[in-house]
Formats: C-alpha cells, structure tokens, sequence
C-alpha cells in the first residue's frame, strides 16, 4: 500500500527532473475523481480559510476543462519520451546506440501522429471521460469559437 501512495505523489516539477512530469501526470489521472471530489469539498468548507478556499475553486475550474483532461491523456505518448530521455541517460550509452534509440522514438512518435484512426479514439475517449466527470467538452468549444 505504501509503494501505491508513493507511486502517486504529486512532485514539485521546478525542484525536480522533467521527467518526473510523467509521473506526476500519471499521478493526475490514476486520482482524477478523487482529486476532483478534494477540491469541491475544499472550495466549498465553510471551515477552510478564505484563501484556502479560493484557490481550491480555482483549480477546481483548471482541471474540469476538456483541454486539461486531454491533454493528461496524452500521457502515453508522454511515456515514450521518458522512456527515451532515461535509456539516454544510462552508462554507458555510445553515440550509435543513442542514434538508434532516437530514431525508435521519432519513428513511433510520427506513426501516433500519422494514425488519425487512434487520434480520433483518443479523442472519443478523452470525451467520453470527460462526460463522466461533468466536463462538457462540445459547450467549452463552442464558448472559444
């Protein structure tokens, strides 16, 4: 249980490798709703100070927007550049092998973009999960139109 929590902690991204922005996406997504429910429940205590619960509300709205539930569904293709900046990191790495682990990950980065089949179901699904969590993604862009 404890190798889960610490699995899931957010981390500061100014005070650590970019990398671990992965993870902590990662960490967004596993603990949407509950994250989501924490807010609410924030934003709305007549016990929290102020402050306290300003903040809450507004990243309440930050993250009940469709363009924010995307965006964190991007974290696979997210993955493959952690995949790649770690392998490049590794000892020893020659110049040869970093080529071809660079290519790997440019090849499959262009073959997700090229695939408008999968884009289009990853749009679908990032819809889909943003109607079960009270995101209307159609009424957002008809408001930046």
């Amino acid at each position: 249980m404890k190798e889960l929590e610490n699995s899931l902690l957010l981390r500061n991204l100014s005070r650590t490798r970019w990398t671990a922005g992965v993870e902590s996406t990662r960490a967004v997504w596993v603990s949407y709703k509950g994250i989501v429910d924490v807010l609410k429940e924030l934003s709305q205590s007549s016990q929290e100070e102020t402050l306290t619960r300003s903040k809450a509300h507004g990243l309440l709205t930050k993250i009940l927007r469709f363009d924010f539930i995307f965006s964190t569904m991007f974290k696979n293709i997210i993955w493959k550049t952690k995949v790649m900046t770690e392998q490049m990191q590794a000892e020893p790495l020659n110049i040869l092998d970093a080529l071809v682990i660079l290519e790997g990950t440019i090849s499959s980065l262009k073959t997700v973009m090229k695939n408008e089949e999968e884009m289009t179901e990853l749009i679908q699904a990032a819809d889909a999960y943003a109607k079960k969590n009270d995101v209307d993604a159609e009424r957002e862009f008809f408001q930046i139109s």
